[in-house]
């Protein structure tokens, strides 16, 4: 009997186990896992997905270690999510992991059964086996046969190398090729300086970040497409004057970067609505100034915010009052990201890198973010000036992007050529308003971004502007002037030049053309007109 009460009693506590990482539970309710814990995000996700749950007492226990039972149940759970096909057998009695090693072995996530399953070999169906840590290498190998399961799994490992992974020459030749591969997607990105580490016990934290990116992946895959070929990435640079609000979508999911100032309220709802975009998985303020965060209001009145940012929770101005109110009306708050701290959205990810330290000056406090989707990348940067980009440098984060939204609107204080010459974009974009008072975007600014030989957008000159991503290749699309000179090297006779304080544009040879720092240049007449400028009264353009 003794003998029967122990058995049971350890069957018990193993089943407790299992449970502690499948059981749905409330986000926000470990107090070893603050909203600044840089897998916050990604646990936050796992819970509600039904993947994993605390340790008891309230807590995670993030850095603690999985075994290869723990891991192989979350795997096998999410495949029959995402497959809706249930492998898994009703438990024996025995030991609570042995169906879920079944069904691993349904969904091959040993190897064989498809040309891109890797083959796992030294996991045993026996619990000594499987109550083994799991270690980086292992994770790696069946985060690859999860994929394989998806309709059009591509990954192209030609540009991993020791540049992106300074232990890539050690990576022992059964793991080398899943490595790469989950590297190449983004679904593994590296510890501490970018090395792998593989032979390390995989933590808690880690293992709900990387089913976090397999499940954005398998998503993306499971129509039978693939999500370098797909365009399933794209970003609205909304025009919302002298202001900033851009709208990242991907995959189905959605995120708000700023919301232009209070005025743009009725705006910004109606362009959500317009996308049919009812559920904002993150909405992002990136300070605390009005022309940034004031519209955020009327995206509240229309959308669902699952996790709202910002650099800071209180102020006193009466537009972030009611941002916090209409939060609060949906049980949610603003959160301080940490440094270094990644989320997904669909299939992209993206990463805070700033600010680095506490500032006075609210635009140095701008939250300052990198997204990437396949091979392209896209880095905001608020208000951020000359100081916060130095603070970022030296911290060390990946800057280099194809896409650079250009700080503060263009301010001379802003894209400086360090910063610059770190991010090295192809591409730049410009929010601001035309004729701004504050002569947003200046001649400084734009000089070096010529000097970057970037090919700038502007919303002061081409409206909204919508960016799209194949994983490959970025395309644009303006709302209005699509050919329109936004930072010309060089002025012919034949242009047009506008007086962004008068809003009134004139021939080249007229006698009351405007202050160098005050022109803006026009290739023809009808791009002057549809910009909203009049034309002279004197030259008659």
């Amino acid at each position: 009997m003794r003998m029967l009460i122990r058995r049971a009693l350890c069957l018990m506590v193993s089943i407790s186990a299992a449970l502690a990482l499948l059981s749905p539970a409330s986000a926000a309710s470990f107090r070893d896992v603050p909203n600044t814990h840089w897998a916050y995000g990604a646990i936050c996700e796992m819970q509600e997905a039904g993947l994993v749950n605390g340790v008891g007492n309230g807590s995670f226990d993030p850095g603690g270690q999985l075994s290869r039972a723990q891991f192989l149940a979350m795997a096998v759970r999410l495949l029959e999510q995402e497959t809706g096909e249930h492998a898994t057998p009703a438990s024996s009695g025995n030991y609570w992991a042995a169906p879920y090693y079944t069904a691993a072995e349904h969904f091959h996530l040993f190897g064989g059964g498809s040309k891109n399953a890797i083959t796992l070999s030294g996991i045993q169906n026996s619990r000594k086996s499987l109550d083994t840590a799991v270690t980086r290498y292992e994770m790696a190998v069946l985060a690859n046969n999860v994929l394989a399961n998806a309709p059009g799994y591509h990954f192209d490992t030609s540009g991993v190398s020791s540049a992106v992974m300074p232990d890539y020459t050690a990576l022992p030749s059964q793991y080398k090729d899943a490595v790469c591969r989950m590297y190449s997607l983004g679904i593994l990105t590296g510890q501490t300086g970018g090395y792998f580490n593989g032979s390390k016990p995989l933590t808690r934290a880690e293992s709900c970040a990387v089913l976090s990116r397999l499940r954005a992946r398998f998503a993306a895959m499971g129509s039978g497409g693939n999500a370098e070929a797909a365009e399933g990435f794209a970003i609205h640079f909304i025009d919302v004057g002298q202001a900033d609000a851009a709208l990242v979508l991907c995959d189905g999911e959605a995120m708000l970067i700023d919301g232009g100032n209070a005025a743009d309220s009725d705006l910004i709802y109606a362009y959500l609505k317009q996308q049919n975009v009812s559920n904002l998985k993150y909405m992002v303020g990136t300070h605390a100034h009005e022309d940034h965060m004031g519209g955020l209001a009327g995206a509240l009145q229309y959308a669902k915010v699952g996790m709202a940012f910002c650099s800071v929770t209180q102020d006193d101005a009466k537009f972030f009052q009611n941002i916090v109110k209409y939060l609060n009306q949906q049980g949610k708050r603003l959160t301080v990201p940490q440094c270094g701290s990644t989320y997904s959205l669909g299939s992209a990810q993206f990463q805070f890198l700033g600010p680095v330290r506490p500032s006075d000056d609210p635009n140095n406090m701008s939250l300052v973010l990198r997204i990437t989707y396949g091979d392209t990348s896209f880095l905001f940067t608020g208000d951020a000036e000359r100081d916060e980009e130095a603070d970022i440098l030296k911290a060390g984060y990946p800057l280099k992007s194809t896409v650079l939204k250009a700080g503060h609107h263009g301010s001379e204080t802003s894209t400086s050529y360090p910063f610059l010459r770190a991010v090295a974009p192809q591409y730049g974009v410009i929010s601001c308003g035309a004729g701004n008072s504050y002569g947003h975007p200046h001649d400084a600014a734009l000089s070096r971004l010529r000097d970057a030989d970037v090919t700038l957008y502007r919303t002061d000159l081409q409206g909204t502007i919508v960016c799209t991503s194949d994983g490959k290749n970025v395309r644009f699309t303006p709302s209005k002037n699509p050919a329109i000179q936004t930072n010309p090297t060089e002025h012919q006779s034949s242009s047009y030049i506008g007086n962004r304080s008068s809003h009134v544009f004139h021939r080249p040879s007229c006698a009351n053309l405007p202050l160098e720092k005050n022109r803006i240049y026009f290739a023809n007449r009808s791009d002057a007109v549809a910009s909203g400028y009049t034309p002279c009264s004197k030259c008659k353009p």
